[in-house]
């Protein structure tokens, strides 16, 4: 009993931090779009270019913001959620940040490059922990 809660814990976490990770994202491109600054150090100045992608991503941002918080009022019945941040979302950006690192882009590094494979790793045993809960306790 003492394991199945500290699973639902571990997967309901997973959802808050991925929640909390888009809102800040979301917040700090909406200040880059406004400010012309990011927090994140080394990121380019704005341009038309960098403006328009940001303005594409906080919608996008702020709504899966919205899908993982919804998921965590149910967290085993919407685990797919789960699935859904990990693999398109996640691990499709960390092989994206891999191939620029190989290819020697400057603006990847490493330093870049650890905390999203983190969140996937985070995300994708969260799916799988979900899926031996029991969906009615």
């Amino acid at each position: 009993m003492k394991s199945e809660r500290v699973k639902l814990l571990y997967v309901r976490f997973c959802y808050r931090l991925g929640a909390v990770l888009d809102a800040l994202l979301a917040f700090g491109l909406a200040r880059y779009v406004v400010c012309g600054k990011l927090i994140y150090v080394g990121y380019p100045p704005a341009t038309s270019e960098t403006t328009f992608m940001a303005r594409q991503a906080i919608p996008l941002l702020m709504g899966w913001t919205f899908l993982l918080i919804w998921g965590d009022r149910k967290p085993v019945e919407r685990r797919p959620i789960l699935l859904l941040t990990a693999l398109p979302v996640v691990w499709v950006g960390v092989l994206f940040d891999a191939f620029l690192l190989i290819r020697g882009n400057t603006i990847s590094s490493l330093a870049n490059s650890w905390p999203p494979f983190v969140v996937a790793v985070l995300f994708t045993v969260a799916y799988v922990v979900s899926g031996s809960l029991d969906p009615t306790a």
